[in-house]
């Protein structure tokens, strides 16, 4: 098995762990160091290397791109959940890495928190990096990817460019729920609304609950 063309019998643990970082969705939430300590961790790799000297000051900047200076002495245990993962965020981001892994990066967060941080990852990627990221919200994937993999029951439905694979025939295909996508003057506009399959009302991007009766919502990225 192979990592960016090197065998990895043939390299310790640090080499990966400076080429690639990982968000996963959940985590041990019970751990007592406070904020700026977890976020420090993403530097380890780098320990013992001419980087180290930078550490400190990658620290800082990876808790401010996360909005987490003002707690960054607080026990990661008393954060809430969107808290926690904005932490495991700037954790990763610390790193350094080329590669960054994230899975449901946004799921705990607040709208407003979630379209900093795939700003921050968009910022990333303009950088240099490669983000690979799972996401179940279609029109986060719609905004900020610029290739997608469609899936459904853990089956790949498509994968390319996203203007091609976010279709109203793929996505209504991959989704039992009613997809409509309009891709006029360079946006995309998505209407959710029940399928005649599964009766239930709607739900807004932001949360709110509409009446099956209602007309569909259109979220606009």
């Amino acid at each position: 098995m192979s990592f960016d063309g090197t065998d990895l019998t043939s390299i310790g643990a640090l080499e990966p762990a400076r080429r690639r970082a990982l968000v996963t969705q959940s985590g041990r939430t019970d751990i007592p160091f406070p904020v700026h300590e977890v976020v420090e961790i993403g530097r380890y790799p780098w320990s013992r290397t001419p980087q180290a000297a930078q550490s400190a000051a990658i620290t800082e900047e990876s808790m401010a791109e996360c909005d987490l200076l003002e707690i960054r002495d607080r026990p990661f245990s008393q954060l809430s959940g969107g808290q926690q993962a904005r932490v495991s965020l700037a954790r990763a981001l610390a790193q350094h890495a080329g590669i960054l892994m994230l899975d449901e990066p946004t799921a705990a967060l607040d709208i407003h928190h979630q379209e900093c941080v795939l700003a921050l990852l968009a910022k990333r990627r303009a950088a240099g990096a490669a983000v690979l990221m799972v996401v179940h919200d279609l029109s986060l994937a719609a905004a900020y990817a610029n290739r997608v993999i469609l899936m459904k029951a853990g089956q790949m439905v498509a994968t390319g460019p996203t203007e091609s694979v976010m279709t109203p025939e793929l996505c209504r295909g991959s989704t039992t729920i009613g997809v409509d996508v309009d891709s006029s003057r360079h946006r995309v506009n998505w209407w959710f609304c029940p399928t005649d399959r599964i009766p239930r009302p709607q739900v807004t991007r932001a949360g709110g609950v509409l009446p099956s009766s209602a007309p569909p919502t259109r979220v606009m990225i």
